[in-house]
């Protein structure tokens, strides 16, 4: 038999007794009375609400260290761990794969969702980033022009010309030019003999006699150019023939030169020009090879200065040839120098150079005599580092020191070494220097920077006709590097352009300069203008016609339409002839491309009328069709003065309608029909307005769109389900001035009582009961107008 629970505590209690007794005779406590005290209070606390043989179990278990609760709850999480049954696992595996493809696929969508809106996202920014840099650009363009433009002058008062004298003889040759498409000849050389002949400026003829005479040499590649040997040697002539002509100057003006007559040698002039200078130089001191007061070394100088070398090599052996090795060397360029092929070949003149190369920098760069030095150091290229401020005392001296440095290296002069010379010749402020214009200008050509050159030129009003001109006859050579479009800057550069090179925007240039009188001379501006035929504008149209068509554009008006396509002609209403456009060589083909430009922009700008004169033009009557009975669909209604965009419209319709055939080989029988019943709505209208109601209910009757009686209705709703929506439009208009009629007539019939006073009622009924069955809403006012006076009547 089981013992219970209160035998257990007793046999507990004396086990208990039993082990205490036997090990020590004192309770083993070491706690304070204070702490035996909140124990005992913690034990009374816990054992409040058992029963007896709970708090004897919990006593007992106290007694030896175990806490009853805390067992009691790790029990329970015991129970519920081990009674709480198991998951069941998910054995669902085709689901869980088509799961996850759907998830896979959602994914992939969303993803490439979020690509694509990145990517439209990107390119909106981009595509608005570039449209707002053109307007930017365009904007400039219009400042720029603004700036110099003179005030604008009405077409139909212009009685003078903006051009003055020097314009026309441009602008006339220009137009000569076009006219002779066929046997052109060069406008370079055309424009250089203006400028000799009648122009009387020293500056302007010496820039067009470098101009043409750099462009015998050049080639059509702006980096072939600036990179080829017989470039550099044509601007070396242009500078020596210069010089030529500069001691031939002084001589004359001594009178040195002519006392012995005849027409002496350079050899000579040098000789003589040397004599004029020793008067310049206070002493000889530092000049070696001096005899009888005359130094060698200055004369061999100004002999190559003027680019003769055998005058050179003439003084050398009459100084009894103190440099040998010079003086052969210097016959071996003259040999090259008539045939480059053989520089290729004579092994002995590298040599000789080096030698003289050697010596100089061993002995000779020491010497006092600078022009001495500047000869070695120019023919044999040994001291670029070296100004030879004493002898190159001009700009022209570097310039012909600088192509001399550069005829074996063949390596082009950049902008910056341009700029240099000048600094070094002028100081930092030379581009305010008036006078060094046209040597700067000079400087940039013959180093092959013809584009820079004319930009430079073009900064200045004086000198921009000059400038224009000369990109017009150099880019009708194909000797310029021309920008893309009209919209980039003046002076720019592509991405595989080297660092030196330029390319100018010929064609803003040209724009930029006919702008400013095209409303004054029409006809030359057409002509520059004409210039552009060859250039695509950044939307790819033609630059020609776009430039024309936003000048008409702006400046329309009935003489424009007579002056640029001429006056139709009587038999053919459509055809004109006789215009600017007819005068322009091969732009026949054009004239129907630009009306039809016309047309588009002027209807953007809302000058319908003009759009469909454009359209005429073109001879495309459909799109007049269209646009005409818009028109008419907007405007009949109207009671408008005579001069008026409806009366033109009246003209403009007679003039279509007037075509016959054409129409319809062009426009479909509902397009025709819907034209002619606005036209006879629009006589409708007109004869409403002029109050002759009789004549404008019969022109209504002959439309057969407003029913008289009941019977009819059905016919007319037919009817106007068949028409457009322009016809749709005007249909309110024409039932409000019907009633209008009726209610007007049914007054003055108020007075006598016969059978029209119920006519006219029974007709404003039909009408209102025809406008309830309209397939289209009326407007709420015209629908309460129109039931209050049918009610009036029926009141009456």
């Amino acid at each position: 038999m089981n013992p219970s629970l209160s035998e257990l505590l007793e046999r507990a209690k004396c086990l208990v007794n039993q082990t205490t007794t036997t090990t020590t005779a004192q309770l083993p406590v070491e706690l304070t009375l204070p702490e035996v005290l909140q124990k005992a209070d913690e034990m009374h606390t816990r054992l409040a609400g058992q029963s007896m043989d709970s708090q004897r179990t919990i006593q007992m278990f106290s007694q030896n260290g175990i806490d009853m609760p805390k067992m009691t709850r790790k029990v329970q999480n015991l129970q519920c761990m081990i009674f709480e049954p198991d998951e069941m696992p998910d054995t669902d595996v085709p689901g869980l794969l088509q799961r996850m493809q759907q998830k896979s696929i959602i994914d992939i969508i969303e993803e490439t969702n979020a690509n694509v809106f990145k990517t439209i996202e990107k390119r909106r920014w981009q595509w608005q980033f570039q449209e707002w840099e053109d307007e930017k650009q365009r904007l400039f363009n219009e400042f720029e022009q603004s700036d110099t433009k003179p005030a604008a002058v009405a077409m139909s008062n212009a009685a003078t010309s903006s051009l003055n004298r020097v314009k026309q003889l441009y602008a006339q040759e220009i137009i000569s030019y076009n006219e002779c498409q066929q046997r052109r000849v060069s406008l370079l050389s055309t424009f250089t003999q203006i400028a000799q002949q009648q122009l009387h400026d020293e500056q302007v003829t010496m820039m067009w006699e470098v101009l043409e005479h750099m462009a015998k040499e050049s080639s059509s590649c702006i980096k072939a150019r600036q990179q080829s040997p017989q470039f550099a040697q044509q601007a070396l002539l242009y500078v020596e023939q210069g010089y030529r002509q500069y001691i031939r100057g002084i001589l004359k003006r001594s009178g040195i030169g002519f006392k012995c007559g005849g027409i002496p040698s350079v050899y000579h002039k040098v000789k003589m020009f040397v004599c004029i200078k020793l008067k310049e130089w206070q002493s000889l001191i530092d000049f070696v090879d001096v005899v009888r007061r005359r130094p060698l070394w200055p004369l061999v100088f100004y002999s190559l200065r003027c680019g003769h070398l055998p005058s050179a090599v003439q003084f050398l052996k009459d100084w009894d040839d103190p440099q040998p090795e010079l003086r052969e060397l210097l016959e071996l360029m003259h040999q090259i120098k008539a045939d480059p092929k053989l520089g290729k070949l004579n092994s002995h003149y590298d040599r000789l150079k080096l030698r003289l190369s050697n010596e100089y920098k061993e002995r000779l760069s020491q010497s006092s005599d600078p022009f001495l030095k500047a000869v070695f150091a120019i023919v044999l290229d040994c001291d670029p580092v070296n100004l030879h401020g004493q002898v190159l005392q001009s700009l022209d001296d570097l310039v012909w020191a600088q192509l001399m440095l550069r005829r074996d290296l063949q390596t082009p002069l950049g902008i910056s070494d341009v700029e240099g010379m000048m600094h070094y010749a002028y100081g930092s402020n030379y581009l305010n220097i008036a006078g060094t214009i046209p040597i700067f200008f000079q400087l940039l050509v013959l180093t092959g920077h013809f584009e820079a050159a004319l930009e430079y030129l073009s900064r200045t009003e004086a000198n921009e006709v000059h400038a224009v001109h000369m990109a017009i006859a150099l880019n009708e050579l194909s000797l310029l590097g021309v920008a893309s479009n009209e919209l980039e800057p003046m002076l720019g550069s592509h991405p595989d352009d080297a660092a030196v090179l330029c390319r100018l925007n010929v064609m803003r240039l040209i724009i930029n300069y006919a702008k400013r009188f095209e409303e004054t001379d029409v006809y030359e501006a057409m002509n520059y203008y004409f210039l552009l035929r060859h250039y695509q504008s950044i939307d790819g149209s033609s630059l020609m016609l776009n430039v024309i068509g936003e000048f008409m554009t702006r400046n329309f008006r009935p003489q424009m339409l007579d002056l640029m396509f001429g006056k139709p002609d009587p038999n053919e209403p459509t055809v004109y002839a006789g215009g600017m456009l007819d005068r322009l060589p091969s732009t026949n083909f054009d004239k129907n491309a630009l009306a039809s430009k016309l047309a588009h922009d002027l209807t953007k700008r809302c000058k319908y009328e003009a759009a469909i004169e454009m359209h005429l033009i073109t001879g495309q009557l459909d799109k007049a069709m269209d646009l005409m009975c818009c028109l008419l669909a907007q405007m009949l209604h109207i009671n408008s003065p005579k001069e008026n965009l409806r009366m033109i419209l009246t003209k403009l319709t007679y003039r279509l309608y007037s075509g016959g055939a054409p129409c319809t080989l062009f426009l479909s029988s509902n397009e025709i029909l819907a034209f002619k019943l606005l036209s006879k709505l629009m006589k409708f209208f007109d004869l409403f307005h002029a109050g002759d109601y009789d004549q404008a209910l019969k022109v209504l009757d002959d439309t057969e769109l407003i029913p008289k009686s009941y019977l009819e209705v059905d016919f007319c709703l037919s009817k106007v389900k068949m028409l457009g929506a322009d016809a749709v439009k005007v249909l309110p208009n024409v039932l409000l001035s019907t009633m209008k009629i009726y209610f007007r007539q049914y007054k003055k019939q108020k007075s006598q009582q016969s059978g029209a006073m119920l006519l006219l009622r029974e007709r404003a009924k039909v009408l209102i009961n025809f406008a309830a069955y309209l397939p289209h809403r009326l407007p709420p006012n015209i629908n309460m107008r129109l039931v209050k006076m049918e009610l009036q009547m029926q009141d009456n």
